[in-house]
């Protein structure tokens, strides 16, 4: 019975892996003189790359057309806060501490509790917070954090309207699986 069961369990594993996998697709955003990000983005997310001119960081935008509303940003900092090589897991939680504390001065939790966020080629952490009052039409919720990916440092913001749900846990799905793909490799 053990065995039938356990071959059950792989063939379900089997017909979904596909199905899941079809859930996110793969874009790879430019980064002028740094290569390209890679991230598997759910595939009803609409996405755009805002560059406003080579002195500034590019951000990548999600949201969706329809459905809850979000908006997700994502901006790769190419080491310029840090002045050096991608930061230490010691120094990414002092950076990510200190946006929590600020966030704490207009959030309802003022001391927001920090979480890691680790992939295959990602480490860094991540605060959530609600806002005590937001602006109208402004989001009710926020998850924000700095990461590095493999050698970059990307700095991320989740705004939502529900709080931690599927939006939030999506995106940082999306963030623990990014890549970096360097200016001499092509895929």
């Amino acid at each position: 019975m053990i065995r039938l069961l356990t071959v059950w369990g792989l063939l379900v594993a089997l017909a979904c892996g596909p199905a899941l996998a079809a859930d996110t697709t793969t874009h790879r955003y430019p980064l002028p003189g740094h290569g390209r990000l890679a991230l598997d983005v759910p595939v009803h997310w609409t996405n755009e790359l805002r560059h406003p001119d080579e002195a500034e960081r590019p951000s990548v935008v999600f949201t969706q057309p329809s459905g809850a509303r979000f908006r997700v940003v994502v901006t790769p900092m190419l080491q310029d806060i840090f002045r050096l090589e991608a930061p230490d897991a010691e120094t990414l939680h002092q950076h990510v501490e200190a946006m929590a504390e600020r966030a704490g001065e207009y959030a309802t939790d003022k001391h927001p509790k920090l979480h890691e966020l680790k992939g295959d080629s990602t480490q860094g952490y991540y605060f959530s917070v609600a806002q005590a009052n937001p602006k109208p039409g402004g989001f009710k919720h926020m998850t924000q954090g700095i990461m590095t990916v493999d050698e970059l440092v990307v700095q991320f913001s989740i705004l939502t309207d529900a709080g931690r749900g599927e939006v939030v846990d999506k995106a940082l799905a999306m963030l623990r699986g990014a890549r970096h793909l360097p200016p001499s490799q092509k895929h």
